[in-house]
This record gives structure tokens, C-alpha cells and sequence, in this order.
């Protein structure tokens, strides 16, 4: 099918508010379940914008998120992925390395993390003594990186090096090429030496037991577990640390549900997975995936090679799946059943590490500083536009 930019609505659509829907994206949902739009790049992709139509753009096997890769496919974003990374993986090598993946990641594992992220979070808590003080800047961008350095079982002292490459990497437009570069081959040479060295010293972390499922099943080579363990560090520490900060400033833009999460404590899990309900990170959905053969989406006909992008956050304010769904309900029974996670074969296998921290970084705020609240109006946050990801440049915060 042939078609002109001028005839397709530029996708990604208006942004409004971090916690509010697109306008262009909402009257366009009122027409159909999916739409026809032209991406940033150039080609033209379906967007899915109801509850089920984006599920099924998730779950549905005839959708492939590898084939996004492939040169020909349509394009949302001109970022790659290394070959042994997983979310380029598909069908045989995807299936084996995630099976090992989601073992050494798997929520029992989690949990048995828990008390050590507390801990973490319990620490950077403690260096809370000056008012005003930025969250974003003194709890959310050092926790993810930290946890993730744990979890890996990286020395202590090489923390500060994660810290450093993760955001040489992260923040493309802060540093030069070459720097982003030097930072990656770095982090990619301490990944085979952290592998070489909890082969000589195993340890009760991720690499130790990546390493071991992998040798079990004869299943992971080096090169897959060092790509997938940078796929982590770069990926969730980012992704981890943005969702934190639209989810919290949304929080603390409501003072009185602050308040009533200060009053129940025992909450907080529903709550986090309101928030991620609720809040909009991506600006422009979730990755695309494209169709292996001829599938129908919401009553519309996808013809084989042709791009879908699930709009996650529009289908989370879909009212034939969640009540009043454009209000923060910290109660809500059905919250769990979002996409802020994906779905299907390509289901975020770092979700568990995600909900944990998350858990514990809202418990810790709401237990040790009741009174917490936004430093300035929530109108005069700036906010980081650039990229897939947006979030506050800023979160000031009193108590």
C-alpha cells in the first residue's frame, strides 16, 4: 500500500501531561481500535490503542519483535540491539536463552533479594538531611545502578564505574561518541572479567547463577551472558529509574494519596502497580513488533512485514478494562493486568527485580518521611523530552 506522510498522523502522537492521554491519540480511538500512522523515521506502522488490541500486539506469536531489526523492517527508532541481546532473539535461541534468564531472575529469586535492597535503599535514605533536596538526583539515579550491581555480585569498588559507563551510554546527547563508545568497550571488557571471576569464585548473585544454568544445559555462551548482562545494566537502570520518577512525582502530585499510602503501608505493592498503570513513561508505546504473516488486530486486516506499536499507555486508560480509568486509584484490584511490562515471549524477564525495588523504594519513602511532598508547583517540573523514555529533569522535594 502506498502512502504519503501528509495523509498519516505522525506518530508519536501530541504529548500532554506525564500522567494525562495523548488528545490526538484519544480521538483517534474513538474511530478505531488500530490506526494507520507515519513514525518519526520515516515509515508507516499500525497503532494499536485499545486494551486488546495492544495485548495482542504483546502475546500474539505472529507478531515479532525481533524482526523489527531486520533493515527492511518498519523503523520507530534507529536504535540496534547486539545479536546475543535478547530482545533480538527469536523462536529457538530466544526460547533458550530466556529459559535461563528467567531462572536466575525469577520472582522466588527475587524476593530473596529483598532484604539486601531495603538495605540499599535504607542508605540512601539515611543521606536525606538537607531541604530542599532533589529525589531524582539523590534516591532514584543511584538506586537502579547500585541494585543492579549487587544483584551481579560486582566488587563494591567497581560501583562507581557502573555508575559512570551507564550513563555515558544512557545520556547520548551529554557526551561525545567516542566517549559513548570508550564507555560501552569498557563495560563490555568488565563484563568477560566479572564472568571470569565468579567462574574461579562463584558467588550467591545473578552472574554466579547465569553462569551455572548456562553450563548446566550447556546452554549460554560467555558472549550471550556478558551481552545480556549489559542488556540489564543499561536497559533496567534507565528504564528503572525514569519509571520510578514519572511514578513518584505523579504520586506526589496528590498529596491526600500520598497521605493514605502513609496511613497503609501494606498497600504499597497495589500501589506501584496503579502507578505504573497510571503514569506515562514511554512517549512512544512499547516496541514495535512486526507481523510474520496476515493477522487481524481489532477488527483491522495487518498484511505480513507490516510494523505494530502497542500505545500501552493509552490501552491502560481503557475504560472497558479498568473502571474510572482515568483516576489514581491505589486500590485498584485489576491494576496488575497493565503492559508496563510487555507481554508474551518478550515479557520484561527483569519485571520481578523492577516490582521489588519499586516496592521497596515507595515503602522506604513512605514510612521514614510522612510528610514528603513537591517542593515547587507540579507545573513549574521540567521535563526531559528527547528519547523513547520521558521524565522530570528534577524531582524537588521537602518534608
Amino acid at each position: 500500500m502506498s502512502e504519503l506522510a501528509s495523509e498519516l498522523p505522525l506518530f508519536p502522537f501530541v504529548l500532554a501531561e506525564a500522567d494525562e492521554d495523548d488528545p490526538v491519540a484519544l480521538a483517534l480511538r474513538e474511530k478505531a481500535p488500530l490506526v494507520r500512522a507515519m513514525t518519526e523515521q520515516g515509515t508507516p506502522a499500525w497503532v494499536a490503542l485499545t486494551y486488546e488490541a495492544a495485548r495482542q500486539a504483546v502475546t500474539d506469536p505472529r507478531l515479532s519483535r525481533p524482526a523489527a531489526f531486520e533493515p527492511e523492517a518498519p523503523k520507530t527508532t534507529p536504535a540496534q540491539a547486539t545479536p546475543q541481546m535478547l530482545p533480538k532473539l527469536d523462536k529457538e535461541d530466544h526460547a533458550r536463552v530466556r529459559r535461563l534468564m528467567v531462572k536466575a531472575l525469577s520472582p522466588a529469586a527475587q524476593e530473596r533479594q529483598r532484604p539486601a535492597i531495603a538495605e540499599l535503599v535504607g542508605g540512601l535514605l539515611d543521606g536525606f538531611t538537607g531541604k530542599p533536596l532533589d529525589l531524582l538526583a539523590e534516591f532514584l539515579t543511584p538506586l537502579p545502578v547500585t541494585v543492579i550491581c549487587q544483584l551481579y555480585g560486582a566488587p563494591r569498588q567497581d560501583w562507581d564505574l557502573f555508575a559512570e559507563w551507564a550513563e555515558h551510554i544512557q545520556r547520548t546527547t551529554s557526551f561525545t561518541a567516542v566517549e559513548i563508545m570508550e564507555s560501552a568497550a569498557e563495560l563490555e571488557k568488565y563484563g568477560y572479567d566479572l564472568v571470569k571471576l565468579k567462574r574461579a569464585e562463584p558467588g550467591d548473585d545473578f552472574t554466579t547463577d547465569l553462569i551455572r544454568v548456562g553450563d548446566e544445559s550447556g546452554g549460554l555462551s560467555d558472549d550471550e551472558i556478558v551481552q545480556n548482562l549489559l542488556l540489564i545494566l543499561v536497559a533496567a537502570n534507565d528504564a528503572s529509574l525514569k519509571e520510578m520518577a514519572v511514578c513518584f512525582t505523579a504520586l506526589l502530585k496528590r498529596p491526600k494519596h500520598y497521605k493514605w499510602l502513609v496511613e497503609h503501608p501494606e498497600a504499597v505493592p497495589t500501589a506501584v502497580e496503579e502507578l505504573i498503570r497510571f503514569s506515562r513513561l514511554s512517549r512512544s508505546g512499547l516496541p514495535i513488533r512486526i507481523a510474520q504473516e496476515d493477522v487481524v488486530i481489532g477488527g483491522q486486516h495487518v498484511r505480513q512485514g507490516e510494523g505494530v506499536i502497542p500505545l500501552h499507555h493509552l490501552a491502560h486508560r481503557d475504560p472497558t478494562v479498568f473502571a474510572d480509568p482515568d483516576t489514581l486509584d491505589l486500590t485498584r484490584r485489576e491494576a496488575s493486568r497493565h503492559l508496563g511490562f510487555g507481554g508474551g515471549v518478550h515479557y520484561c524477564t527483569g519485571a520481578p527485580l523492577a516490582r521489588v525495588m519499586m516496592q521497596e523504594a515507595l515503602g522506604g519513602l513512605v514510612r521514614r518521611f510522612p510528610g514528603l511532598r513537591l517542593a515547587v508547583p507540579w507545573e513549574q517540573l521540567e521535563w526531559q523530552e528527547g528519547g523513547l523514555l520521558r521524565s522530570p529533569k528534577s524531582i524537588p522535594v521537602e518534608w
